[in-house]
């Protein structure tokens, strides 16, 4: 792995191996000593809390140097163009690169030629790849495996690219998903992945409820499908039909009230606080991979003479 853009490369085999690090360094295993500096820079276009915060300190644990980018202070506000801020950050050292941007697929116009490790940390409606190895590491702590688990994702699922990745990669994985959306919030596209059904029946029939945040900073006119919210809202009501077993997640942020009830976020059903709790550790996790396949490249280089 040189790079983290979406999980389309991802095997079990892959994901296996980084819940197991990343579990391992949960259960308070120290990370290995750095030999050489390390430096991460973050370069986050979009505004970001438990994702930059989470890298951040993984970051840290792991010994390496972080490099952050504040957009409102940055030569971007000169008119600097994505590429050579990029650049620039590659011309003093980074070595990985966490990186969140309105425009799907912003690597594009600069990875071809890149010296540093990219990770992708959200690229407008298109992926969220860290989000959705934490989520599914999340679900395998609950359950010990994900075959003919049943993951219902509900809400604006169109604009949330946190759930494209979680399904395919569920899928990926022999997850059994099924989608509850309005029709503002629909895509077509997720219906190879999984079944399109009614709020109360997928709710009812899964092991995970999977909640997201209506994304209005990526719909024209947001004011046109505020009624409709709450339709969509997990209500306790709504909880009462779920399965004794079955738990509740979201990629966060969380709108109490809207998405979710209040009551719902901090209940016993509620791995929410859990899965931020994982993502340090499973980001850990992903930054140690990378550099692990950084220092190989090196070794297996051939010699000048």
């Amino acid at each position: 792995m040189n790079h983290l853009l979406d999980i389309d490369g991802l095997t079990e085999q892959g994901v296996l191996k980084l819940c197991e690090q990343a579990k391992r360094w949960k259960g308070g295993e120290a990370p290995p000593t750095m030999k050489e500096p390390v430096f991460v820079g973050q370069l986050f276009f979009e505004p970001s809390t438990r994702t930059r915060v989470s890298f951040e300190a993984a970051a840290k644990r792991l010994g390496y140097q972080v490099l952050t980018l504040h957009e409102g202070t940055s030569s971007t506000q000169k008119g600097e163009s994505l590429a050579d801020t990029v650049k620039t950050f590659e011309a003093i050292g980074m070595n990985i690169a966490i990186m969140r941007h309105s425009t799907t697929r912003y690597w594009e116009e600069f990875l071809d030629d890149a010296s540093f490790s990219l990770v992708n940390g959200g690229d407008g409606s298109g992926a969220h790849p860290t989000q959705s190895l934490l989520d599914v590491w999340t679900m395998h702590e609950e359950f010990g495996a994900w075959k003919d688990l049943r993951v219902a994702i509900i809400g604006d699922i169109a604009h949330n690219r946190a759930a494209r990745s979680n399904a395919k990669l569920l899928q990926k994985l022999g997850a059994t998903m099924t989608f509850s959306a309005p029709d503002w919030g629909w895509d077509e596209g997720f219906l190879q992945y999984g079944e399109r059904i009614e709020l109360h029946e997928t709710v009812s029939s899964a092991d995970v409820v999977y909640c997201l945040r209506n994304q209005w900073e990526r719909v024209e006119d947001p004011t046109r499908y505020q009624a409709e919210t709450r339709t969509f809202c997990l209500t306790e009501a709504l909880a009462n039909k779920m399965q004794p077993h079955a738990i509740v997640m979201h990629p966060a942020p969380i709108n109490r009230g809207v998405e979710i009830e209040s009551s719902m976020v901090d209940s016993e059903r509620s791995r929410i606080f859990q899965q931020m709790k994982n993502g340090v550790f499973m980001r850990m996790a992903i930054l140690h991979e990378l550099m692990t396949n950084q220092s190989k490249q090196v070794e297996d280089a051939p010699m000048s003479v």
